[in-house]
């Protein structure tokens, strides 16, 4: 991402509020009341691979994440926190079949036990793992907390999402995430990797994917700005692995690109490919690649 886009979507993070390591912001809010959003994600049957026995109800898959009794698709794990099914998504690693149930936790206003939907209010991701032997689902691992997602209160819809595998034991799925603001919007993915060996989840950071300035852009502009209109530009990218890497379980990550961006004058430039790397515990963009 060139530099004058980068200091723009940064500037509308700091007028907006949402602070860096809060989690990744869905860019649409739901308009739905929560109350409604909640029954309209919790009743969502758990989906399975064909010809697989029925996997465990959400209350049981609740149950066997926090040790608390549930007996509907929702459960209070305090006064002020309220869980329930995000997601379910087959995988398989090793040959092995796997199930992922992703649980939300909403944080709630002590007071009138509402969800707290401020733009900066994320959710909480936990995950429950089951594996398939001998025809039955035996769970495999669960794990708290590992993660945020979402704004608003909430998370987006999701049925599927992609997965990519880092390596021979880590699995990274890549979550639709974004923002816009003042005009300008950005997008890519959320990564939430799970490793087969040491049964941990991890969230690994964000990378960028796209973006556009369509709500601050003149159409009639073809290549270069003038002082009152800027050009439109829009881009878009997929993620694969890189072809060179230092870390074995994590390796670099090239985003191929299509589209236009603006350099620091605001003219019209092709977007270029990036390259991520992994450095401490996430990944970050280390620089530009034809």
């Amino acid at each position: 991402m060139n530099h004058s886009l980068r200091n723009t979507l940064l500037a509308v993070v700091a007028t907006t509020g949402v602070a860096a390591g809060v989690g990744y912001f869905y860019f649409q809010k739901n308009d739905t009341p929560a109350s409604t959003a909640l029954l309209d994600a919790t009743s969502q049957s758990i989906t399975t691979e064909t010809l697989a026995p029925p996997l465990p109800s959400a209350a049981e898959s609740l149950t066997a994440l926090f040790g608390i009794k549930a007996i509907t698709n929702q459960v209070a794990n305090t006064p002020s926190q309220l869980s329930s099914i995000w997601f379910s998504q087959p995988f398989t690693q090793a040959t092995r079949r796997f199930q992922v149930v992703f649980i939300k936790t909403q944080s709630l206003d002590p007071e009138s036990g509402t969800v707290l939907e401020s733009h900066a209010d994320a959710a909480t991701i936990s995950a429950v793992v089951y594996q398939l032997e001998n025809n039955h689902w035996q769970l495999f691992s669960k794990q708290i907390n590992f993660g945020s997602f979402g704004s608003w209160g909430d998370v987006p819809k999701i049925d599927h999402t992609q997965t990519l595998q880092l390596s021979a034991d880590q699995l990274v799925f890549l979550i639709d995430s974004g923002f816009t603001g003042q005009g300008y919007t950005e997008e890519g993915k959320g990564l939430f990797s799970f490793n087969l060996q040491t049964k941990l989840w991890k969230e690994l950071g964000f990378i960028s994917t796209g973006g556009d300035n369509s709500g601050v852009c003149d159409e009639t502009i073809s290549l270069t700005p003038d002082a009152m209109s800027l050009p439109c530009w829009q881009f878009s990218g997929e993620i694969t692995l890189a072809g060179k890497t230092d870390n074995s379980n994590y390796p670099n990550l090239l985003v191929t690109v299509k589209g236009t961006t603006n350099d620091d004058n605001n003219k019209i430039i092709p977007a270029i490919n990036r390259l991520y790397v992994f450095k401490g515990d996430h990944y970050v963009e280390n620089g530009l690649s034809e």
